[in-house]
């Protein structure tokens, strides 16, 4: 069993996340107003504006948190990859594969939740400005970036400091909700902190029971994947308001049995977290 003196106190771990999240957010209004000083006519929703500075800020927190993990390696004396959940799940490929597919089963089920409580958020003006000015050049970059960027370093944060180190002081339930919870607040929108917030729950159940954050990291992809390049598909490529009958249809079947399949390998799998971070 691991010692929960060997993780840092509750409110260490919740100090870090909101340092990263004041560094991360005040770096890009930092690089936002440099930037407007050197041409104060310049767009900042203009994709070659906006893409470098969210990446700019993703950097910011990734090595935030990569320091602040790197601190408690020095006591802990565990490489960092493991620290995260970084070491590959005893599961095939395949499965790890199908793991992150049934993601974008959960993320139509909490979606249909979220919009039966709140309904379909409206697209932010800014958010529509950038679409607009989207190019297929900047269309590529920005889904590559939502999807590997984004996936990657959120996954990093909440499921793999966050949760890994919360439950070996609230136990692992209570990890989940708390980290599932913070995952949705940092979406900021009602329809998008309860979406956000299912979407993280099954995100820590799956690293709960694979002791790695792989899965999930693959399931985020997928998501953010699928989601930026429709809706920035729909502005550069002429895509259709929704998804066609037959798109729909497809990938519910497929998302919709790799969920069944992800639900029956979880339950006969039984590597709970804290025996995976020795």
């Amino acid at each position: 069993m691991t010692n929960k003196l060997d993780s840092p106190k509750v409110w260490f771990i919740l100090l870090a996340i909101v340092i990263q999240f004041i560094l991360m957010q005040g770096s890009q209004i930092l690089l936002i107003e440099i930037i407007q000083l050197i041409n104060p006519n310049i767009d900042r929703m203009n994709p070659t504006v906006f893409i470098p500075i969210r990446v700019f800020g993703h950097i910011v927190g990734m090595l935030v948190i990569l320091l602040v993990a790197y601190l408690i390696s020095l006591k802990r004396r565990i490489s960092l990859g493991k620290q995260f959940g970084l070491q590959f799940p005893p599961l095939l490929k395949w499965q790890v594969f199908i793991l992150g597919i049934s993601s974008l089963a959960i993320a139509s089920l909490a979606g249909r939740i979220a919009q039966a409580m709140f309904g379909l958020p409206e697209i932010e003006q800014k958010t529509l400005s950038f679409l607009e000015q989207l190019s297929p050049l900047t269309m590529v970059v920005h889904v590559l970036i939502t999807a590997l960027f984004a996936g990657f370093f959120e996954e990093i944060t909440f499921r793999g400091f966050i949760q890994r180190h919360l439950s070996k002081r609230v136990g692992v339930i209570w990890a989940i909700l708390i980290s599932g919870l913070m995952f949705g607040l940092v979406h900021i929108a009602p329809y998008g902190i309860v979406l956000s917030t299912l979407m993280g729950i099954w995100f820590g159940i799956v690293v709960w029971r694979v002791g790695s954050i792989w899965p999930t990291i693959w399931g985020h992809i997928f998501i953010n994947g699928f989601n930026s390049f429709y809706m920035s598909g729909k502005y550069v490529l002429g895509f259709p308001e929704t998804p066609s009958l037959i798109l729909q249809w497809t990938l519910g079947v497929i998302s919709f049995s790799a969920l069944l399949y992800s639900i029956w390998l979880l339950w006969r799998t039984s590597l709970p977290l804290s025996e995976n971070t020795k």
